[in-house]
């Protein structure tokens, strides 16, 4: 059995789009939570694959992100916010769309970060773009607000016309 409290601190969420606080990135990684050391957010920058990035920054993890995270490109943005997910260290990570608006190089790197987890937290993705889903051993296919298949990409592709089409579409691009 598990209290709402018990049960919510198992799960972390990395909405679409990224929400830095106007303050450093150690600071937006802990975000208000005293639980979590400085090593452990430290931990879970190089787990987002972001620390060498944030490290090279003017005053490196205490760098001020400023309002949003402007001074941050999306991609560090996004990835300090999987940073945020990880340093509570979930059971359950959920994860809306991460790579929709980034650079390749950007993707790549969250694509190797949830390889890296893949295994150790349990991911639920939710994308568009496919190249992100390829990280899945599942995919859940929804077409019209309804759910069509799920299984394995290759079984997808073989039986499910729709995601077999979005899969050629997807290498037009």
């Amino acid at each position: 059995e598990y209290t709402r409290a018990s049960w919510t601190c198992r799960i972390s969420f990395v909405p679409q789009e990224s929400a830095l606080f106007d303050r450093s990135v150690i600071d937006n990684v802990i975000c208000f939570r005293p639980d979590i050391t400085h090593d452990r957010a430290v931990e879970a920058l190089r787990a987002a694959s972001v620390l060498d990035d944030v490290l090279a920054l003017p005053e490196g993890v205490d760098t001020a992100v400023g309002e949003g995270g402007r001074r941050l490109s999306g991609g560090q943005r996004q990835r300090g916010c999987i940073a945020r997910a990880l340093a509570g260290a979930p059971d359950l990570l959920i994860l809306d769309e991460p790579t929709s608006a980034l650079d390749l190089a950007s993707e790549e790197a969250i694509r190797r970060t949830l390889a890296a987890i893949k295994g150790t937290i349990t991911l639920v993705i939710v994308a568009h773009r496919l190249s992100t889903l390829r990280v899945c051993d599942k995919v859940l296919v929804v077409n019209a607000g309804k759910v069509q298949a799920f299984a394995d990409r290759a079984t997808l592709e073989a039986d499910n016309e729709y995601y077999a089409s979005a899969i050629e579409l997807a290498k037009l691009v």
